[in-house]
């Protein structure tokens, strides 16, 4: 009777839990992976896993790091340069590799050409850039692989391996002398400061005679050395200087920044010869320190004997030199507000004279984004002009040296400026 009882109790206890037991949780382990198939009201496996899953410690498929080098990363060149590189590829295994160029329009990356490296582990590739190179001044491009996978050679659906892609870092093409622009000055050039690259050159580092254009280099000099509020006086010499404009009074004084003014707006030779007496005590002194100035901004065929620029056979410069003299200049507020200015007026200290100066760049003020510049004229330098341009955040200095005519001159420039607003985006 006891024994009955006590399997009855045990009974009851089993047929409890077996109620108990939470609905849905129950699985089937099978193998030795642990894995299970779903309880009756979970969804069915996807067809693809064919009712499978790796176990947790099962190895993920390997990929292997992409690895290039090689990759030049800086180029210069005229138009119809052939480019070419060679990189080398790691693991290549056949692939193909892609020349990409950045479309600012799209804001996105475009493969332009594709090239295909040796099935082997390691492989050289020749790249060979398109024309389209030089369809602007500044360029970006990169060397793109995309990700691949590693297949079984045997059963091709079955994923063995993969390969990372791979992504260079931007590769930067400047192209000059896109066009010619048929120039009729004997010397120019076109400079961009931002990235400080000649981007045309016509005889660019050609000696010859530079005429007033030298007052840039008296204004570098005379700004880096006096206080523009320091009194000038005027001396003998200073109102025996040939083609004088300003006829001042022996004796008088002026600020120096008013001569400074004077000396850039309408090129008075006068006030030159002022602003080289007060700055180096001599129009002989002053030169010296103007040579040395010259020099030390790596300036390459430049040689000063007065302040002002009228000829003489041991002064000279090239358009080469003047760009980085006139890049210099403008970091001064001094110079770029006098060059920006169309006139100005001025007194003598006892501010018993007045003075009227007014610009001879004829570009200011008429042709947009020019915001300074500086005139140049002698008989043997002919027609000479530096211009300083603004244009979509950056800025250039052109420069044109012995044109025939005043005309000329313009025309050279404009083009120059021309060549900026098509190719400089």
């Amino acid at each position: 009777m006891k024994k009955t009882a006590g399997r009855n109790l045990i009974i009851f206890i089993l047929c409890a839990l077996v109620l108990l037991w939470p609905a849905g949780t129950a699985k089937t382990a099978y193998g030795e992976t642990g894995d299970s198939f779903p309880a009756e009201n979970e969804e069915p496996f996807p067809a693809e896993t064919r009712g499978y899953f790796p176990a947790d410690n099962e190895a993920d498929v390997l990929t292997q790091q992409t690895e290039v080098t090689g990759i030049t990363t800086i180029y210069k060149a005229k138009k119809g340069t052939i480019l070419t590189d060679v990189i080398t590829l790691s693991p290549a295994l056949g692939r193909t590799v892609e020349l990409q160029r950045y479309d600012k329009i799209l804001a996105q990356w475009q493969t332009m050409a594709e090239f295909s490296s040796e099935d082997t582990q390691t492989s050289q590739v020749a790249i060979t850039y398109p024309p389209e190179w030089y369809e602007k001044t500044w360029s970006q491009w990169r060397i793109y692989l995309p990700e691949e996978e590693i297949t079984d050679p045997d059963e091709p659906e079955v994923v063995t391996g993969m390969l990372s892609s791979f992504e260079s870092s931007a590769i930067n093409i400047t192209a000059t002398q896109i066009k010619d622009l048929s120039l009729y000055g004997k010397g120019a050039v076109i400079l961009c400061v931002d990235t400080g690259e000649m981007l045309y050159e016509k005889s660019a580092k050609k000696k010859l005679y530079n005429a007033s254009t030298t007052k840039i280099m008296s204004a570098i000099v005379a700004i880096e050395r006096k206080s523009m509020s320091s009194r000038v006086r005027i001396s003998k010499k200073v109102t025996r200087t040939p083609y004088r404009e300003l006829f001042m009074k022996r004796k008088d004084r002026f600020y120096l920044r008013d001569m400074l003014y004077a000396m850039l707006i309408t090129s008075s030779n006068d006030a030159s010869v002022a602003v080289a007496e007060k700055v180096g005590g001599s129009v002989k002194g002053f030169a010296k320190l103007m040579n040395k100035r010259a020099k030390s901004l790596g300036c390459v065929k430049t040689h000063f004997v007065n302040p002002h620029g009228l000829h003489s056979q041991k002064h000279y410069s090239c358009a080469y030199d003047l760009a980085l003299m006139t890049k210099q200049a403008i970091k001064y507020s001094t110079f770029l507000k006098a060059v920006a200015k169309k006139s100005y007026k001025f007194k003598n200290t006892k501010k018993t004279r007045k003075y009227t100066v007014r610009t001879g760049n004829s570009l200011l003020g008429k042709y947009q984004g020019v915001i300074g510049g500086k005139t140049g004229y002698t008989g043997p330098a002919g027609y000479c002009f530096v211009s300083i341009f603004k244009y979509q955040g950056k800025t250039y200095i052109t420069v044109t040296l012995g044109s025939k005519t005043g005309s000329k001159r313009w025309t050279d420039t404009k083009r120059m400026l021309s060549y900026i607003k098509t190719y400089c985006k």
